[in-house]
């Protein structure tokens, strides 16, 4: 009764909204509404181990340009309206979720534009975009793949965007254009194809690591239907089909994903209808996860699939979101980029893009540049989150840009430098000040520890097996060398800020896996456990009965609380 109750206060709280975003950019023509699609999806493994399995899945369709929200039901683009309009549906897409990182005030309209406009298509070659997607429900949704449909003028479909996700927080997006001829070749025998009048077909290399059961090898080709037709029609307005193909172009996996049993418009959803979806469907999201790993360990332990480990993304994806430590570390690693720019012999131009979500490119220029210099260029970009931490292990800025990108294969790139013949220009007549001699004690202490604490960064998933790149790496390793410039630039600017960080990096890479939250939990387990201590001897009884040697053991245990911040202070 309270979970009707609150289903129809949510309808009625407020009146049904649908606006088109705003603004000179926003298209006008709505050729799909907003929709709730209730589906499943399939996935048949051929080879080396046969291996199926289907489950229900929930998908959402909304207009690129809708904003607001549609019934009680599904909700999108609130960040463009403002906070007295926000009203949550059950049922949200999140625009700051999708395509690129960052950039959380743009609606989903905007945000595809700046993503086909870095890909060349002009705004003018297409009039409507349609998202399907797995929606937030309660702030939760894990989202495999998400489809964007872009149709032109003349209301044909004529590009896709897939926009795939990886258990790691990871993201490849494919712009495909339609072949002109759609046919059935892309679809293995005994699977069913979407009708020919709304056949949208591609096909494309992978270069995106998805699941630890197949290489970063093979082609992908998609068979999908188009939702206006489809809609028209009376077909399935989801029914698109995935397969991936050996490096050999042999059918390995099938996936499918579609619509099962009629769409629904939220606009015109009864209370009764509101309440069997919620019931049906909710917990749908929350199990997605679960199951893929329920199907990871079947292929592991009962089909005895080999496993590829994951390596970094190439620079054509998007690395996973970042670290509390790695936002910490990439403003260190900024500003020894201003540092060396600063400090640089000959002009020099400077282009730094950071990790995805952690800001926007950032062009750095050398002082006392006269107009008639023309500086040389040099270009960073981070693919990966992991490089700040990576970069920490370094006692030397050359050796982490050797090992992180210019000597080391693209599998395991955190790092992608171009023009690195400008590199001696940044790093070749840089010397930091001097490191402040006026250090006390303690502090010498802790950095002589993580120098001691310094070793080579975590291996990586892929060993490199072309010898000519080591044989290429032009710095030795120097860890164990006095303190190196870089070394004295963090000491002179960021002693007390960059030093726990460090240290939470070192300590979690050489003793924990790399697993920088076992830190807070050993240190949750040890404030626990001193408490039990402090409390059994507290307790034990009257202290004028117990001898000089047992007191003080008891005033170390009132005190350890205190004894343990200070220790984690040092």
């Amino acid at each position: 009764m309270i979970f009707a109750g609150l289903i129809v206060w949510r309808g009625e709280a407020k009146p049904f909204q649908a606006f088109p975003e705003s603004g000179d950019e926003s298209t006008t023509e709505q050729l799909l509404p907003p929709l709730l699609l209730p589906g499943r999806t399939t996935h048949s493994r051929m080879f080396p181990q046969q291996h199926s399995f289907a489950y229900s899945y929930f998908s959402v369709g909304v207009p690129v340009d809708f904003k607001g929200c549609s019934g009680s039901m599904l909700s999108t683009n609130l960040e463009l309206l403002p906070l007295s309009e926000r009203r949550k549906g059950w049922f949200n897409v999140n625009a700051s979720d999708y395509l690129y990182r960052g950039g959380e005030e743009r609606g989903l309209e905007a945000r595809l534009r700046c993503y086909l406009r870095g890909e060349g298509v002009p705004d003018e070659v297409w009039s409507f975009a349609y998202l399907v997607t797995a929606p937030k429900f309660l702030g939760y949704s894990f989202n495999p793949v998400s489809f964007w449909y872009i149709y032109d003028t003349s209301k044909k479909l004529t590009m896709m965007v897939l926009e795939v996700n990886n258990t790691f927080g990871e993201r490849r997006l494919y712009l495909l254009k339609a072949e002109e001829k759609a046919t059935d070749e892309s679809v293995p025998d005994g699977f069913e194809a979407p009708a020919r009048a709304t056949k949208f077909t591609n096909a494309w290399v992978k270069d995106f690591h998805v699941s630890p059961f197949n290489s970063r090898k093979g082609t992908y080709s998609l068979t999908a239907a188009d939702p206006v037709a489809a809609l028209k029609s009376g077909a399935k307005v989801l029914d698109n089909i995935v397969v991936l193909n050996s490096s050999k172009a042999h059918a390995k996996l099938v996936a499918r994903v579609y619509s099962d049993g009629d769409h629904m418009d939220p606009t015109t959803m009864t209370t009764s209808q509101v309440i069997n979806l919620l019931a049906s469907w909710f917990w749908v999201g929350f199990l997605t996860f679960p199951r893929i790993i329920a199907q990871a360990y079947k292929l592991y332990f009962k089909r005895k699939l080999h496993v590829w480990f994951r390596p970094e993304v190439l620079a054509s994806s998007i690395g996973r979101t970042h670290t509390s430590s790695e936002a910490i570390m990439e403003a260190f690693f900024l500003a020894y980029l201003g540092y060396l720019v600063d400090s640089a012999a000959s002009p020099l131009k400077l282009t730094y893009t950071p990790a995805g979500g952690l800001g926007t490119s950032t062009v750095l220029r050398s002082k006392d540049v006269t107009k008639d210099q023309k500086p040389k260029e040099l270009t960073l970009k981070v693919l990966t989150p992991a490089f700040y931490t990576r970069f920490a292990h370094y006692a030397h800025t050359t050796e982490a840009f050797d090992r992180e990108s210019l000597h080391t294969s693209p599998q395991n790139q955190t790092l992608v430098i171009e023009n690195p013949e400008h590199l001696s220009i940044l790093l070749g007549s840089s010397t930091p000040s001097p490191v402040a001699s006026n250090f006390n004690t303690l502090e010498q202490y802790r950095w002589h520890l993580l120098q001691r604490l310094r070793s080579p960064p975590p291996a990586t998933a892929y060993p490199d097996t072309h010898t000519e790149l080591h044989d290429l790496a032009s710095v030795s390793d120097i860890r164990r060398l006095p303190l190196s410039p870089l070394d004295k630039f963090v000491l002179s600017n960021f002693a007390n800020d960059a030093k726990s960080t460090v240290m939470k990096i070192f300590i979690a890479d050489t003793y924990l896996f790399g697993f920088e939250g076992l830190i807070g939990v050993f240190d949750i387990l040890v404030r626990v456990l001193l408490v039990m201590v402090w409390f059994k001897w507290f307790t034990g009884g009257e202290v004028a009965n117990k001898a000089v040697g047992e007191m003080l053991m008891r005033w170390l245990g009132v005190g350890g609380l205190h004894l343990w911040d200070f220790i984690k202070r040092i």
